[in-house]
């Protein structure tokens, strides 16, 4: 009889930094796994532009020497990964690593992991949100700017100003 597998995921509504360096540790992460299962690590990376062309890449270096210009920036890339099963009908599952950074205003950051096993999902799912955790921007100021309240304050400010301006 085939186990179910376990599915985690975590949807994240904060500004980040993905930089080279955090990136690369979270496919550190995932090619550590195939590698368990020997496995060939080949991740799929979709990256998507702002004027919403997309490009699918198969290395880390072609993303990041793909021209980030100021006119047409990365405004997504999802990072996918799958590590077919070996051995018995559990195993053959496979597991499936998603990871989904957006500029979006919300659910910029999606973490999702498939596993034909629970101990496997829980500690990859684990290692790779400690990792998505550090790129969450803690500074309060992109926070507040990408909060909801934005508008509306800067609505009032305004209107404040514009009341206090004719009595001056």
């Amino acid at each position: 009889m085939m186990a179910d597998p376990t599915s985690l995921r975590k949807n994240y509504s904060e500004p980040f930094v993905l930089d080279r360096g955090k990136l690369s540790r979270m496919l550190t992460i995932i090619e550590q796994e195939a590698l368990e299962s020997s496995t060939q690590f080949q991740p799929e990376f979709e990256v998507e532009f702002k004027n919403n062309k997309r490009a699918v890449l198969h290395s880390i270096q072609e993303v990041l020497s793909l021209d980030n210009s100021v006119r047409n920036p990365v405004r997504a890339i999802d990072v996918k990964a799958e590590i077919p099963g070996l051995g018995d009908d559990a195993a053959r599952i496979g597991t499936l690593v998603r990871l989904h950074f957006d500029s979006d205003t919300r659910a910029n950051i999606i973490l999702s992991v498939i596993a034909p096993h629970t101990k496997l999902a829980t500690e990859l799912f684990a290692e790779l949100e400690e990792q998505v955790d550090r790129t969450i921007v803690t500074n309060w100021i992109p926070r507040f700017l990408k909060s909801q309240l934005v508008l509306p304050l800067v609505g009032l400010v305004l209107a404040m100003l514009l009341s206090l301006g004719g009595r001056f």
